[in-house]
């Protein structure tokens, strides 16, 4: 095949490093340098293109196991006709009975409460009989100083009683109450699950390595669900036997204020037992909150 220089276009030798009309090099490595940068950059763009493809693919695979997990327990085809709320009744796990240590845990947490809520009515008798140190009789009645006296002392002694029941309790409380350390152990399991994807991406561990630590997560993180879930159902029954309670209280309380209305019952014996149903009512709700908060 006849040579031309690129230059004049004058025709010259195969051999020729220079054109012999002009004098310019004839450079023949230069489409060659060209193509190979040309083919560095396509295996580039390939290459980006595999590892988004194979990140797409993990991505879905994990989709797809984690709504296989969802939809474990589920009864086949039949149940796809059946509406949502029939499946999520089916879906529930039966509660278990709680573990001893939990209820033991659970009933110290409540304790704490109620030292809250005594320590709330002592604050409230401190300062009604600070009112009442300030009346013009304290200064002139003896009995009426010795009185109040006597009720600072005791409020005194109750809350010293109250400071040392509240130490021993939560001396007695192992730290974060389970349902916490479950939450912190499932989130843990999550994170290490999403850092090893990425670190299979990567290329920083081998596929056989990415499958066995995947799948020794996922297994852990079940458990713990599966853990945590018992856990709850059982306190929720626990707060619905409470709640029912409260609802008994409640009437009977609206129960003593109709008979009081109907004149079936002095003011007095009305006003000591709607006393008595108040602070019931406020310890219910106080047990109902504990519980709340501990299965969060």
């Amino acid at each position: 095949m006849a040579k031309f220089c690129p230059y004049c276009g004058k025709r010259i030798k195969e051999s020729d490093k220079f054109c012999i009309y002009c004098g310019k090099p004839i450079v023949t490595d230069v489409p060659k340098a060209i193509d190979t940068k040309k083919e560095e950059k396509k295996k580039e763009v390939k290459r980006i293109e595999v590892e988004e493809v194979e990140e797409e693919e993990l991505e879905e695979e994990e989709e797809e196991e984690e709504e296989e997990e969802e939809k474990e327990g589920k009864k086949g085809k039949k149940d796809k006709k059946k509406s949502k709320k029939e499946k999520d009744k089916e879906e529930k796990r039966e509660p278990k009975p709680l573990p001893d240590d939990v209820k033991e845990q659970i009933n110290l947490h409540i304790e704490l409460n109620d030292i809250d809520l005594k320590k709330k009515a002592l604050a409230d008798k401190l300062r009604d009989l600070s009112r009442m140190a300030k009346a013009p009789d304290y200064d002139v009645d003896v009995d009426y100083q010795e009185k109040i006296s006597l009720q600072l002392e005791a409020v005194k002694k109750v809350s010293e009683e109250l400071k040392q029941q509240e130490n021993e309790l939560k001396q007695k409380i192992q730290g974060e109450f389970i349902v916490k350390k479950l939450n912190d152990d499932i989130n843990t399991r999550e994170f290490q699950l999403k850092n090893l994807t990425r670190e299979f991406r990567l290329h920083k561990i081998d596929k056989a390595t990415f499958d066995k630590l995947r799948d020794k997560y996922k297994r852990e993180r079940k458990t713990l669900k599966e853990e945590r879930e018992d856990l709850r159902n059982g306190i929720e029954l626990w707060i619905e036997e409470i709640k029912m309670e409260r609802s008994e209280t409640s009437s009977l309380k609206k129960l003593n204020k109709g008979r009081y209305s109907a004149k079936e019952i002095e003011e007095e014996e009305f006003t000591k037992k709607d006393e008595e149903f108040k602070k019931k009512l406020e310890k219910i709700d106080s047990k109902i909150k504990t519980l709340e908060e501990l299965i969060k």
